[in-house]
Parts: C-alpha cells; sequence; structure tokens
C-alpha cells in the first residue's frame, strides 16, 4: 500500500513538531510533506503538493478552518484540530472534514483517526 502523503497546517510551531513525530512513530502509513505556519504558505503549499490528508489548524492567522478550507482550490481529506469542543464548532456540512481532534489529544485517539480515513481513502481509490 503506498502511504497516504499529508500536510499539517498550524500555527503553533511547537505543536506541529509533536504531531510530526507522534505520526512518524504511530502512523506509519502516513508521510509528511511540510508543517506550515501561516494560512498564505500552506494554502500555496497544498494546491502545489495535493496531500491525501491535511491536519488543520481550526484558528489559524485568526481565519477559521472552514473560513481556510474555503480558499482552497484544492481539497484534501481533512482532519480538524482544535482546543474548543466539536460541539461549539460549525462545520457547514464540510463533506472534506473527515475528523475532529480535540487537544489535547491521545495517540491512540490520533492512530484511530488516521486509520479510519485510511480505509476511507483507499476504499475510495479502489472504487474509481
Amino acid at each position: 500500500m503506498n502511504k497516504l502523503s499529508y500536510i499539517i497546517l498550524d500555527d503553533d510551531q511547537a505543536f506541529c513538531l509533536w504531531l510530526e513525530a507522534k505520526i512518524r512513530l504511530n502512523v506509519p502509513n502516513f508521510k509528511l510533506i511540510a508543517s506550515y505556519h501561516t494560512t498564505l504558505e500552506g494554502i500555496l503549499a497544498i494546491s502545489r503538493e495535493k496531500p491525501d490528508v491535511l491536519f488543520l489548524d481550526m484558528n489559524i492567522d485568526g481565519l477559521n478552518g472552514i473560513d481556510v478550507l474555503e480558499l482552497m482550490k484544492y481539497e484534501p481529506a481533512t482532519i480538524i484540530i482544535s482546543s474548543a469542543s466539536k460541539n461549539a464548532l460549525d462545520f457547514k456540512d464540510n463533506t472534506n472534514i473527515h475528523a475532529f481532534l480535540k487537544k489535547p489529544f491521545t495517540v491512540e485517539e490520533l492512530q484511530s483517526e488516521a486509520e479510519k480515513l485510511t480505509k476511507k481513502i483507499t476504499s475510495s481509490a479502489k472504487g474509481k
């Protein structure tokens, strides 16, 4: 099976390093493209690199993560990361949001969501 490429878009650089390490050690079928810390550089990289998965901070550069998704032309499968509760967030029925992780989350929660997303992506790829 090919590895799923991913980008992290979060303005907290320490969190990005932590997430990169946890994914590298615990989600072997994911391959990091890069982490970006501003909306502009992230959107440009996503358009250029076309990752399979995006880990997106819900609040970045004063924008709502949903607003960031709406600015993108290419829309990867997205895992929203936020310190707010899921119930407090409005996902506006965005079909590209596949999971939500509330900070702080455990490695087990990360692995579980990554596994579900992998199954979903690989099953939809087989159907093409």
